[in-house]
């Protein structure tokens, strides 16, 4: 790998393996900026890869994480753990969030169904969601009949000083791929 001199070294997987392979590779003189898949854009990745995560980047499904200083996001973790007062550290965390938005898009969802919903009527009205958001702390979810994914949108984060922050980066132009599914 050292020959072959990439301009990053991409982890995907989960986040206690990729940090020894972090460090390992920090250890054989590889300083190529590290570039980490969507699971490990949580703050257990930094615990258990400490320095190592400095500099690392990657796309989170939320626009802030668990721990952040956002305020919305403070107010939902501190409402959190007081419906949840005795899970264990490092929670809530990126899952938690994810489920609470998809959660609530799936209440809409059931919700725009009808009384009595079955699994088509279902699939219709989520087909029939556009842009919904819950909070400001859950991306926006949109369904249509070409697709099922919901999410579309990913936010490039960066760890510095300890802590993933949000990059501010755009795409600068429409993805050819999701168009496809709008």
């Amino acid at each position: 790998m050292q020959q072959a001199q990439p301009q990053a070294i991409a982890f995907f997987g989960n986040p206690a393996e990729a940090a020894i392979a972090m460090r390992q590779a920090r250890e054989l003189g590889l300083n190529q900026p590290f570039f980490v898949g969507v699971t490990m854009v949580d703050q257990n990745f930094i615990a258990v890869a400490r320095q190592t995560a400095e500099g690392a980047s990657g796309f989170a499904l939320v626009p802030f994480l668990p721990g952040s200083d956002d305020s919305t996001l403070k107010a939902w973790e501190a409402k959190w753990k007081l419906e949840y007062p005795n899970l264990p550290a490092g929670r809530p965390n990126i899952f938690d969030l994810l489920s609470y938005g998809d959660m609530y898009v799936l209440a809409e969802g059931l919700k725009r169904a009808g009384p009595d919903p079955t699994t088509d009527k279902l699939i219709a009205a989520l087909e029939g969601i556009k842009d919904y958001r819950v909070s400001g702390i859950a991306t926006a979810r949109t369904f249509t009949p070409k697709h099922h994914i919901g999410n579309l949108q990913l936010v490039a984060m960066q760890v510095k000083n300890g802590q993933w922050v949000p990059l501010g980066w755009e795409g600068k132009h429409p993805s050819d791929i999701l168009k496809r599914y709008q």
